[in-house]
C-alpha cells in the first residue's frame, strides 16, 4: 500500500469510522483516538498485512477490537481507582471507629470508676493511671498488699461486667 492509496483509505473512512466508535465512546476525543490509533497501525503495518476480501470490514473489524480493548483497559482502571477509594474510605472509617470507640470505652470507664468508694477509686488510679505496684500502693496507703489485690480484682470484674453489657 503506498501513501496515496492509504490516504484514499483514510479520508474516505475516518469520519465514519469515528461515527461507529462514537457509539461505544460518546466522548468525541475517545472515540477520534481509536480510529486515529487503529490507521496509524495500518500505515506501519502496511507492508505484512494479509491480503484482505474487504477493506471495509476490516477497518470496522479493527475500530470494534480497539474499542473493545479500550473498555476492557478503562475497566480495569476503573477497577483500580474504586477499589483505592473504597480503600482508603475504609482505612478512614477504621480509624474513626478505633478512635470513637476508644473515647467511648475511656468515658465509660471513668464513670464507671467515678462510682467506686474513695478506696477502690484511689487504689485503681495509682494501679493504671500512675503505673505503681500492689507493694507500692500497699506501703503509700498502708494497707496489705491483698487488701489491694482484693480491691483491684473487685474494680476489675465490675469494670469487666459493666462495658460487657454497654458493648452487647
Amino acid at each position: 500500500m503506498d501513501k496515496n492509496e492509504f490516504t484514499k483509505i483514510y479520508q474516505a473512512y475516518f469520519e465514519p469510522l469515528c461515527l461507529y466508535a462514537f457509539r461505544f465512546f460518546p466522548e468525541e476525543g475517545e472515540a477520534t483516538e481509536i480510529v486515529q490509533e487503529v490507521m496509524l497501525r495500518i500505515w506501519e503495518k502496511r507492508n505484512t498485512l494479509p491480503p484482505v476480501q474487504s477493506i471495509e470490514k476490516y477497518l470496522y473489524r479493527s475500530v470494534y477490537n480497539g474499542c473493545v480493548n479500550r473498555l476492557e483497559k478503562l475497566k480495569v482502571q476503573n477497577k483500580y481507582i474504586n477499589y483505592s477509594r473504597v480503600r482508603l474510605l475504609e482505612i478512614e472509617l477504621e480509624n474513626f471507629d478505633d478512635t470513637f470507640y476508644q473515647w467511648e470505652i475511656r468515658e465509660k470507664i471513668d464513670n464507671e470508676v467515678k462510682k467506686f468508694t474513695p478506696q477502690v477509686k484511689k487504689i485503681f488510679e495509682m494501679r493504671y493511671l500512675d503505673s505503681m505496684k500492689y507493694k507500692e500502693i500497699a506501703n503509700e496507703l498502708g494497707i496489705s498488699e491483698r487488701t489491694v489485690e482484693t480491691h483491684l480484682q473487685k474494680a476489675t470484674k465490675t469494670l469487666r461486667e459493666k462495658l460487657r453489657k454497654l458493648f452487647q
